[in-house]
């Protein structure tokens, strides 16, 4: 079995990072030719290594070698950002300095839980008590951070000097790392371009959240540059397949690797699937500060409106940060904070982030990320989701915390700007389900709670229209939209569907079973129209002769809704008695005398054409009668015929 991991070294300038990989990996992992002149690491590194378990599992490691110099720490930062455990490297005879408490610092700000010490150049400390001395401070320094456990195993690379214990340990800590998360969202994150004569841009990475396949179609965000990985290749061997915790090179030929170009793929960028995500110009997140004190000059409290480096995977993003629930970040302390970027950015919620000064001297803090794109309006509500999410990294506490704030939530697309798998986002709703705290209606998910006002709401609409309406047994469905004001308008349609007694009909929503009442106001109009009718039976008058002003049209209305009159054709209404007679006569005439025309149905009626052909069209629909060219017959028994 194959575990695939990448850790990065983490350190003081000096203090023998470079030459401790290329110990460990016998590549160097110095590839510009100044570093090689100066003999410190300025960009990031590559290194692989290949170790093996006691029970037989593979580890294949990709190494992110950072450098160590004060001002390069941002160059630092960006290798740090995919990685899976670190390794630390203090040397014996210069022990802690302010870049090891600052690289300690960000990894804990990127979430590094896992670790091993190298003590380096253990072959300059003056005697054994000396360097167990040495062991003992770095231990000290170790407290209280998330590295407190981690071994500390003395080396010295030149003289291969505990290099075999090294990797030991390292199999021993990656053991206890979780493997790396296959969500279905990959992401690479852009640490080096590069072309390649007769094969183009080529572009490498640490891949996380899932897998890429040779050939299949990606983006190039935040921009949104649409390639295709012509070919992979992952720890120096070309694949078909790459895995999340690996090093990958992509090659993506319709790219340039000229940063003065505009379609051209840059350090920072992030290549991942089409549907995944898109760019935003602003997010939410938990920013904290460390509680441990810094080597040489305080760090100043954080002030709300300062304008920051945000550094997210490779990316380094001008920003300006709002704290939302303090005035200030001070060290050990935690706050929820909005970032405004400068330039749009591509990430997910639940990465992780680091702050840095301005001028790029200092790391101020670091962040888990909460919410991206523009945030609701309910200020309070949101709030309150972002402390619930601020407090529990876990899919079930996100979906909830979402659905606590927005009360009803689309189920295609949840959760989708996070880091969470499809698979873990429906183990969420369904426990949310089985709890009874949330009901499904179609594709949307609402708390029981919300679902309840909103059937009550639905009714009390209902009740106050047909109250104002009492002549009516349907309410326009825009009527009942605008009155509901619903911030999901698809709602309603399930709303409707949830009472038995409620149709969705030619939109107009009807109740079934309503019993009409004739407005006062119309009462001598509606006794004129029924009157009229009744004198005239299956000969009535046209509607416009039977309703000439408003108020015995309004009244016709309420006998075509009561079902006492029907209407025939747009000009044609009858008695529903009457049309009773008149379907029993044709049913009876029919079934005594065979197919007949319309001629000879109409003499039998002893009515008009302009009341018969709309009334036999009406029972062909019905199923009652059948067209045969001229001839109508019976379609069914005429015991069933109505």
């Amino acid at each position: 079995m194959t575990k695939r991991f990448i850790i990065a070294t983490a350190g003081h300038v000096d203090h023998g990072k470079s030459s401790l990989v290329k110990a460990l990996t016998r590549s160097d992992p110095d590839r510009l030719p100044e570093e090689k002149a100066r003999g410190i690491t300025i960009d990031l590194g590559f290194a692989r290594l290949a170790l093996t378990a006691e029970h037989g599992a593979t580890f294949e490691i990709g190494i992110v070698d950072v450098p160590g110099h004060e001002d390069l720490v941002k160059n630092m930062v960006s290798g740090v950002g995919a990685i899976n455990a670190a390794l630390l490297v203090v040397a014996a005879d210069d022990l802690w300095m302010p870049q090891t408490e600052e690289h300690l610092q960000i990894l804990s700000y990127v979430g590094i839980q896992h670790g091993v010490v190298a003590l380096t150049k253990c072959d300059l400390a003056e005697s054994a008590n000396h360097l167990e001395k040495c062991i003992s401070e770095v231990r000290d320094r170790l407290s209280g951070s998330p590295l407190a456990d981690a071994e500390i195993i003395p080396v010295a690379a030149p003289l291969a000097h505990g290099l075999s214990e090294l990797c030991s340990s390292l199999v021993r800590c990656l053991s206890r790392v979780e493997d790396p998360v296959d969500a279905g969202k990959p992401r690479l994150n852009v640490d080096r371009v590069f072309t390649l004569r007769g094969i183009g841009t080529v572009t490498t990475g640490s891949l996380i959240g899932g897998q890429l396949r040779r050939g299949e179609k990606l983006l190039v965000q935040p921009r949104g540059l649409p390639v295709h990985a012509r070919s992979l290749h992952s720890h120096n061997r070309e694949v078909e397949i790459a895995f999340p915790g690996s090093r990958v090179a992509l090659n993506i030929p319709e790219l340039s690797a000229n940063s003065d170009e505009p379609h051209a793929v840059l350090r920072g960028d992030t290549i991942t699937l089409p549907n995944l995500g898109h760019p935003v110009a602003m997010l939410d997140a938990v920013l904290a500060r460390s509680n441990r004190s810094s080597i040489g000059k305080p760090l100043k409290p954080l002030k709300d409106g300062a304008r920051v480096r945000w550094r997210h995977g490779t990316a380094n993003i001008p920003a300006t940060v709002q704290l939302l629930n303090a005035n200030d970040l001070k060290a050990g302390e935690s706050v929820l904070a909005r970032f405004r970027f400068e330039r749009p950015v591509f990430a997910l919620e639940g990465e992780r982030f680091v702050i840095r000064d301005w001028a790029e001297q200092r790391t101020l803090g670091g962040g888990l990320i909460l919410h991206v794109g523009e945030p609701p309006s309910i200020r309070g509500a949101h709030l309150q989701f972002l402390e619930t999410r601020a407090k529990q990294l876990d899919c079930f506490t996100w979906v909830r915390a979402l659905l606590e704030r927005d009360l009803c939530v689309p189920i295609p697309g949840l959760l989708q700007l996070s880091i969470y798998s499809e698979q873990s986002i429906q183990r969420a709703v369904n426990d949310l389900l089985n709890g009874g705290s949330v009901v499904r209606q179609g594709e949307l998910l609402c708390t029981s709670a919300e679902w309840a006002r909103l059937r009550d709401l639905l009714l009390n609409v209902l009740e106050t229209y047909f109250a104002a309406h009492p002549d009516r047994n349907s309410a326009p469905l825009a009527d009942l939209s605008a009155e509901l004001n619903l911030e999901r308008p698809e709602l309603l349609d399930s709303l409707i569907a949830s009472f038995p007694d409620l149709q969705l009909k030619e939109l107009n929503v009807f109740r079934t079973g309503r019993k009409l009442a004739l407005p006062d106001h119309l009462k001598i109009a509606a006794l004129r129209v029924r009157n009229l009718l009744a004198q005239n039976g299956l000969n009535p008058p046209s509607r416009s002769e039977l309703a000439p002003d408003k108020a015995t049209q309004d009244a016709l209305q309420y006998f075509l809704r009561s079902g006492e009159v029907i209407e025939l054709a747009a000009e044609v209404v009858i008695n529903s008695a009457d049309y009773a007679k008149a379907v029993a006569a044709i049913v009876a005439f029919l079934d005594r005398n065979g197919p007949a025309t319309a001629s000879q149905i109409r003499q039998e009626l002893q009515t008009s054409r302009r009341v018969l052909i709309p009334l036999l069209e009406r029972l062909d629909r019905q199923g009652v009668t059948e067209r045969m060219g001229d001839l109508r017959r019976l379609s069914r028994p005429a015991d069933r015929a109505s």
